[in-house]
């Protein structure tokens, strides 16, 4: 069996890089890929896969909801705020409330307080950036 040969050149930028396959002296194929274009690309599932795990542990007790992906993606922004502080509140076995209806910096002010009391501290793994 004569060997599959592949070649990869990339731009003097590092911005793509284009494969060629080829066998003996014919070309197989060749793919051409925009290298911001694959990162973002791994970004977004990696992202989907935290939303999955998210989704996952949300539906598991304590909090015992019953989300799906489609769910969540349909959610109103309120609705957010609203499930993040229904986590924080069985965090801390604190009372629920509709906090939808409170002022923006009641609420911000709020949230911010029992993030604290779970001590939250936000990664910086520089995805929010891309």
């Amino acid at each position: 069996m004569v060997a599959l040969r592949t070649n990869t050149l990339t731009d003097r930028d590092n911005k793509y890089s284009l494969t060629v396959a080829w066998q003996q002296s014919r070309l197989l194929g060749c793919t051409g890929v925009e290298k911001r274009r694959e990162a973002r690309s791994q970004c977004l599932r990696r992202m989907a896969e935290r939303l999955r795990q998210l989704v996952k542990s949300l539906n598991k007790p304590p909090f015992s909801k019953t989300l799906s992906l489609a769910l969540l993606d349909s959610l109103a922004p309120e609705d957010y705020v609203q499930l993040l502080n229904d986590t924080l509140c069985t965090l801390r076995q604190g009372h629920r409330e509709d906090i939808r209806r409170q002022p923006a910096d009641t609420r911000a002010l709020k949230l911010l307080q029992d993030l604290k009391i779970v001590r939250y501290s936000p990664q910086n793994d520089g995805d929010a950036s891309q």
